[in-house]
């Protein structure tokens, strides 16, 4: 059981999104695109055309990234994938390092600058980090038979002896602590790492080694990430970095984790832990108080919040306060408060909110006219399925909202004093561009383009308009670009001392930017003067301040860090004075950045890219399994499929089972093309009698089936249109006659208001018409949903009808009960109505009906069903049952087909036909 759970583990140890993933499936990649590959000597970088800025600045480092993590790690891996792409609901990065299969690296490059300054990894860094999982993991075992039992393992994965005996914090430390020794600017050496080991250090909060993975809470996630690799830091510092590496040679060669790391470091990880953790106590003490003696300035905090949060903005009159606050759920919501006037004590009293819908987020607000509407960015989900941001304006006293831009990537903006325009950030293609927006049209012009190297970040005019400050990254590093309204002229006005600054805002007067500087691994605010560079800091606390912005009134707000999150403080104008510069050194790390031990990375020149084509190819293998009430079927999958998911293939085979199992074999192969899918399917299919009636006769079916799908999104929901042809020959009664359906299917979802609090509706229309022999049919299905929630647990009350017209074989009348028939297209049988936890063919007739209402979006659903077929429902049955399923985004690196689904249940019968209890589990495969 062990080895398949940290199966599960490897899959997402370089991804952050799967849990969310398994709620509301999202695409990992966009296989419909026009994609094409750079070929280096150990590397294939597979992209969309659209991305190819960004890929080819990948394939120019992926040789060196190489050769400095083979050093480090001390194993080579042979020829790996990197797929380049972006989708929007997800950044970073993924390693599949599964030996057997290929090497893939999943990259999704984001260029913006967060409240934090480094919530998105610099492009070097998140390659080097990546890379390091494939060197690490992909460590073979040393004993034979170590190498060979795991190959049984579907689909023939290996799975390294390091995953199957380190315990969990070891993954995600190892690599960033190889992050930090391959780039000059890893995740070690920011001020997000020492300032979390400092707040958690003198909190009382820093972790035991039993919490070494992360858990619940502002940041906590971070752990294995910064206090990880700090500890791998500190044990490389004691005995060098061969001992690690000496550790992992001597897992490979059957060692049990403990017992490695007692072998080549003299004793317990947890002991050695306890001292390193002294160390670091002591350390962030004297870190505290010598920032302490250089001077705070903590402010007055207006707004206790706890969680993340995002930077605030005011209105022009200075009386209301916007910002995004993550609420329970990890669910954004955009808030107004009120400020108390001078002299006041009050809170800040709450007066509109905006919650995300499911399929967006809320960001970076700016107050625009006299203070009744607010300007933002939402992501929202597109007619792929990818997020894009685009701005909207929120009246909210009459919580009214009005989209600006479509399909626009405006990532941040700013509203110019005349109302007009706003200077904003567009990132996209893995680049981000400075660009103004007009806010009567929607029309973008860029003012200065972005790049592979070159990013722009928050712009911010200055109060009379006619300048524009930003962040901009130059080559993986942040610094204050000042330039005029049409973005010419561009010039730092930073010191050019190496330190990241981001965030900028003017000060009322004009005269100076006020933005967030992370010298020595501090967040402060610092002052700078637009004409002569220097520097002064005037905000500086021990844990850290960030996003600044003005009051009217001239004074000066920002988020100060806590242990529970950001909350809003406040300095008055009058409190503003220079403080002292910081004098940390390495010698405190992690409470402050260490020695830096690796210079830039080298670029190599690459040739033009090629077409993917089919891309590379791998076969799996994978169990078919459906176990219930009078069915049985067990067989096998074959699915081969290449790492972006183009041209996926899956054969299937089920043997004979019992009752009305559905076995035979068939063959699939799905194309995808932009915003559309292709199928085309061969098959042959018995399905057994499962009833006492004659009319449950078995019959086989043998033949052929295409279908296209289209699936269109947007804001508020989506809709999915799909069209199947299918020709097949019919054995029934020992007859055999031909069998040709056309159906034509359109399904919709839609959210009930722009929040997620009111609910979402959901409806099917299926028709079908066909000949079977000389009778020609038609038959029409529909089904309505509604839900409570989109996002969450919800009560779901869901109705189902259908009626034949036409038709009076015996084969074309409705079927109720079963498992889904996974051989074919669902399309081909659309007969058959699958309610598991009822015995197939249940229920017969020309008319059927069906209510259920459950609890959704829970791993596990209560549910009541009730459902009648024939004419005027003259049989019904009713179920009370509960249900699980999982089914997992697809992963075409993994050899996993796009759709795969394994549910269980229990389900009594109720009412006066009682039956029961009546379990079933299934695995669901389609191409």
């Amino acid at each position: 059981m062990r080895a398949f759970f940290l199966a599960a583990v490897l899959l997402l140890s370089g991804a952050r999104v799967l849990m969310s993933q398994l709620v509301t499936p999202r695409p990992w990649h966009r296989p419909g695109m026009e994609w094409r590959t750079f070929h280096t000597r150990h590397f294939a970088v597979h992209h969309p055309r659209a991305m190819e800025p960004v890929a080819r600045a990948v394939a120019e480092r992926m040789e060196a990234v190489r050769e400095r993590v083979v050093t480090e790690v001390g194993f080579a891996p042979g020829r790996t994938h990197v797929v380049v792409d972006e989708v929007g609901h997800t950044s970073g990065g993924f390693a599949w390092a599964v030996r057997f299969d290929l090497p893939v690296i999943h990259i999704w490059p984001d260029a913006r600058a967060g409240v934090l300054g480094r919530a998105q990894q610099r492009l070097d860094d998140l390659l080097a980090h990546e890379f390091a999982h494939i060197a690490h993991l992909g460590r073979p075992a040393v004993s034979r038979w170590q190498r060979m039992w795991p190959r049984a393992l579907p689909p023939s994965w290996e799975l390294s002896p390091i995953l199957l005996r380190a315990p969990g914090w070891v993954i995600e430390g190892y690599a960033t602590f190889v992050e930090g020794r391959v780039t000059a600017t890893g995740t070690p050496y920011s001020a997000v790492r020492a300032s979390l080991v400092r707040l958690w250090a003198l909190d009382g909060r820093f972790p035991a080694y039993a919490e070494l993975g992360g858990g619940r809470g502002f940041m906590r996630s971070r752990i294995p990430y910064g206090v990880g690799s700090a500890y791998f830091a500190w044990l490389a510092e004691r005995t060098g970095s061969e001992s690690v590496r000496a550790m992992w040679a001597d897992i490979a060669g059957g060692a049990r984790f403990p017992d490695a790391f007692r072998r080549r470091f003299g004793a317990e990880p947890g002991h050695l832990y306890a001292t390193f953790t002294r160390e670091v106590l002591e350390r962030s003490a004297v870190a505290a108080a010598e920032i302490e003696t250089a001077g705070v300035a903590a402010g007055t905090e207006i707004l206790a919040l706890r969680g993340a949060t995002g930077a605030p903005a005011f209105s022009a009159d200075g009386a209301h306060l916007a910002l995004v606050e993550q609420r329970p759920g990890n669910r954004a919501a955009l808030r107004v408060y009120a400020l108390p006037g001078n002299g006041e004590s009050t809170a800040p009293q709450l007066l509109a909110e905006l919650a995300a819908a499911s399929q967006t987020s809320l960001e970076e607000p700016r107050f625009v006219a006299p203070g009744s509407t607010v300007l933002a960015v939402r992501r929202s989900r597109q007619a792929d399925g990818t997020l894009r941001s685009d701005l909207f304006e929120w009246h909210w006293k009459e919580n009214r909202v009005r989209a600006l831009t479509r399909d626009a990537a405006i990532t941040a903006a700013d509203p110019h004093p005349d109302l007009r325009l706003a200077v904003a950030e567009r990132c996209s293609g893995g680049t981000c561009d400075l660009v103004r927006v007009d806010l009567g049209t929607g029309s973008v012009v860029v003012l200065s383009p972005g790049g592979p190297h070159r990013a722009w970040s928050r712009p911010r005019y200055s109060p009379d308009g006619s300048r524009i400050v930003a962040a901009r990254n130059d080559a993986g590093r942040w610094r204050i670009m000042l330039v005029d309204a049409h973005g010419a002229g561009a010039r730092p006005i930073d010191p050019d001392d190496g330190v990241d600054r981001y965030a900028p805002v003017f000060t009322p007067e004009g005269t100076h930017v006020v933005a967030v500087s992370q010298a020595k691994g501090v967040y402060s605010l610092v002052q700078l003067d637009t004409t002569s560079s220097t520097e002064q800091t005037v905000a500086r606390t021990v844990a850290g301040v960030v996003a600044p912005v003005f009051a009217p009134s001239g004074d000066l707000y920002f988020l100060r860090m806590h242990a529970d999150g950001l909350s809003v403080a406040r300095l008055n104008k009058v409190a503003l004075r220079p403080l002292a510069p910081l004098g940390l050194t390495p010698r405190l790390a992690p409470a402050a950045p260490p020695h830096r031990v690796a210079d830039s990375l080298s670029v190599v020149a690459v040739g033009e890219s090629a077409p993917y084509g089919a891309g590379p190819r791998r076969w799996g293998f994978l169990p078919v399994v459906a176990l219930a009430a009078g069915e049985r079927e067990i067989g096998f999958a074959m699915t081969n499929t290449d790492p972006v998911g183009r041209l996926s293939v899956l054969v299937q085979g089920v043997r004979r089972g019992a009752g009305a199992s559905s076995v035979g074999g068939a063959i699939a192969a799905r194309l995808a093309r932009p915003r559309r899918d292709v199928t085309g399917e061969l098959f042959t299919l018995s399905r057994g009698n499962g009833g006492a009636e004659p009319a449950d006769t078995p019959f086989q079916l043998r033949g052929m089936s295409m279908s296209g799908t289209q699936t269109r999104w947007n804001a508020r929901g989506g809709v999915q249109t799909r069209v199947a042809l299918s020709h097949a020959l019919l054995a029934f009664q020992r007859t055999e006659e031909t069998r040709t359906t056309a159906t034509v299917e359109a399904s919709a979802v839609r959210t009930l208001a722009a929040t997620d609090e009111v609910g979402e509706l959901g409806a099917v229309l299926h028709a079908t018409g066909g000949r079977t022999a000389a009778d020609a049919w038609v038959r029409v299905v529909g089904r309505a949903s509604v839900r409570t929630t989109p996002r969450g647990p919800g009560l779901r009350l869901q109705a189902e009808a259908g009626a034949l017209a036409g038709s009076r074989h015996a084969v074309e009348a409705f079927s109720v009960g079963g498992t889904p028939v996974t051989l074919l297209d669902p399309a081909v049988l659309s007969q058959v109505i699958p309610v598991t936890g009822l015995p197939p063919n249940t229920l017969r007739g020309v008319r059927f009906a069906t209510a259920e209402a459950s609890v959704a979006g829970s791993l596990v659903e209560p549910f009541v069903w009730s459902g009648a077929a024939g004419e005027g429902g003259a049989r019904s049955r009713h179920l009370v049952g509960v249900r699980a399923r999982i089914s997992p985004p697809s992963l075409p690196s993994s050899r996993l087909p796009a759709t795969t689904i394994v549910h269980g249940g229990l389900a009594y019968g109720v009412g006066p036909l009682r039956s029961g209890p009546n379990a079933w589990v299934q695995i669901v495969l389609r191409p």
